[in-house]
């Protein structure tokens, strides 16, 4: 194979070693590659240019590292579906790398190694990597059922990729919830081979299928042969979340998080498996954690920080409340969703602090910056911040945020449930129930006589409705799909037309991006 054609990318903290890589490239007719120090330069590098081999090493120093780099660019896509990551690695940290299940990289190069043995790798990887691109590309676009027969045609064609096909169909298969099916295929390949992933795929299906115990104890004997496959504690852990057992989930992450200290998504998990038991130190060792591992990340959250002031406040830490929104307002400087909603518990840790004054100055500058956020508060936020308005005896504004997301979410009744529990905690429950009702009530009514007026012939009556009720309750997904799908109805009888189709496209495109699962899209985007 051509090499001296393909574009490198090389990761390393070391200019000696970047050096190296380059002179080794070099001798393998690859001139001109480009080197970075590190993940976050290396993600920049590839959103902005296509490489066919990134060259990393796995530890990089402080901030990510070179495992934490590919799964990040293989979740956000950066790479193309012939391209191949290549970790490098020194012979003591090879087992932690191998332990990396469901983001493996194509191969690994463990140093000290001769230029031959990297041009030997980066032929095998680019030739692997391009006979199983149209798999790639269907596993990476989640089109399941095509990826399956793409896999069975391979198989037949390429028997040298069997195994690594099976993997892709055997997930293939437990995405579509065909898990019968998937069970065959993980039993086939642990008859040539016990391989852990073939282990975690068939308790995965086992679940699936109902079989709890028979998916514990496969997972359970998974992790005794092999303790460092952190992908059978995550579907263990998920298990135990499924059957209501949380001291056993919370358990095996902490398990987990031995052999991989860094895991930043597993400490997340056991802070919220923690607040849904109401371990409110165990909630706030996590979401610390969180907070201080983020700050090196590709992408941070403010909805940590603000989880993490919460949990403080609710200890009466309020020092470390503060200091932990003001830390989240420098972070997010600018955008005023994150000002606002960090304002609004600024405002409630002032309250429980008895500092009204200071209440009152959070909240005034909670609502403006609301006003000045060009997205809408989500619906937590929206029912903090009603709560702060309420403590400070701004009825009309609490009201009216309060009838924002009743009326978005009328028939959700886990919103429902968490308007209950605000009015509950303000020892408000009847004003809070008359309130709650009118506005489902006005919801229903406009859904129901804009269906109305659609049935009885009256399209232009229904449209104009429907889209008005669609302005102002702009998140209530049952009624923007009924706008959307009386329009389409209308351009089924009197053709399409280019504001009516646009104006669906930005129905649909709404409500997938905040409720895409919501049975009303399912049926309109069908």
């Amino acid at each position: 194979m051509d090499l001296s054609r393909k574009r490198v990318l090389v990761v390393d903290d070391h200019p000696g070693m970047r050096n190296s890589l380059r002179r080794a490239l070099e001798v393998c007719g690859i001139k001109g590659a480009h080197a970075v120090t590190n993940a976050h330069e290396a993600v920049a590098r590839l959103r902005n240019m296509r490489y066919d081999i990134v060259l990393a090493d796995f530890d990089l120093g402080p901030g990510p590292d070179g495992q934490q780099l590919l799964e990040f660019c293989r979740t956000e896509q950066l790479l193309a579906a012939t391209a191949v990551f290549i970790m490098v690695t020194a012979e003591r940290g090879y087992d932690k790398v191998m332990c990396a299940a469901e983001f493996a990289p194509d191969d690994y190069l463990v140093k000290p190694f001769t230029e031959e043995t990297l041009r030997l790798r980066l032929v095998r990887a680019l030739n692997r990597s391009q006979s199983l691109a149209a798999a790639r590309d269907l596993k990476a676009s989640g089109r399941h059922d095509q990826l399956v027969v793409l896999c069975d045609r391979l198989s037949a064609n390429e028997p040298r990729f069997a195994l690594e096909l099976a993997r892709m169909k055997g997930d293939a298969l437990l995405a579509l919830e065909r898990f019968a099916e998937a069970r065959e295929v993980f039993e086939r390949v642990l008859q040539l081979r016990p391989l852990p992933w073939a282990r975690l795929g068939r308790a995965r299906a086992h679940a699936g299928m109902g079989e709890v115990e028979q998916a514990r104890i496969g997972l359970t004997e998974l992790l005794a042969d092999a303790p460092e496959f952190l992908a059978a504690y995550d579907a263990l852990s998920s298990l135990h979340g499924q059957c209501r057992n949380d001291d056993d989930a919370k358990a095996v992450l902490k398990m987990a998080l031995e052999v991989s200290p860094n895991s930043v998504r597993r400490h997340k998990t056991i802070g919220e498996i923690a607040l849904r038991n109401k371990d409110l130190e165990t909630a706030e060792r996590a979401f610390g954690t969180v907070v201080r591992k983020n700050r090196h990340a590709f992408v941070r959250a403010a909805d940590d920080h603000l989880t993490l002031s919460r949990i403080y406040m609710q200890r009466d830490k309020f020092a470390q409340a503060l200091e932990t929104l003001s830390d989240a307002k420098r972070t997010f400087a600018g955008e005023a969703a994150v000002k606002a909603s960090a304002c609004v518990v600024e405002s409630l840790i002032h309250s429980r602090a008895k500092n009204p004054r200071e209440a009152r100055r959070a909240l005034d500058e909670a609502l403006a910056a609301a006003k000045k956020s060009e997205t809408p508060l989500d619906d937590a936020i929206a029912l903090e911040l009603a709560q702060a308005c309420y403590l400070q005896n701004r009825e009309h504004e609490a009201a009216e945020l309060v009838r924002q997301v009743v009326s978005n979410n009328h028939d959700d009744d886990g919103v429902l449930a968490e308007v209950r529990n605000m009015f509950a905690r303000l020892d408000r429950e009847e004003q809070g129930e008359t309130l709650i009702e009118r506005s489902v009530n006005d919801a229903v009514s406009i859904n129901n006589e804009g269906v109305a007026r659609a049935k009885s012939g009256d399209l232009e009556g229904a449209i104009e409705l429907l889209e008005e009720a669609a302005r102002t309750m702009p998140d209530n997904a049952h009624i923007v799909m009924n706008a959307a799908h009386s329009l389409i109805t209308h351009m089924q009888l009197h053709g399409v037309q280019e504001d009516k189709q646009e104006r669906v496209l930005a129905y649909l495109q709404r409500v997938r991006g905040r409720n895409p699962d919501h049975p009303k899209y399912l049926q309109v985007s069908a």
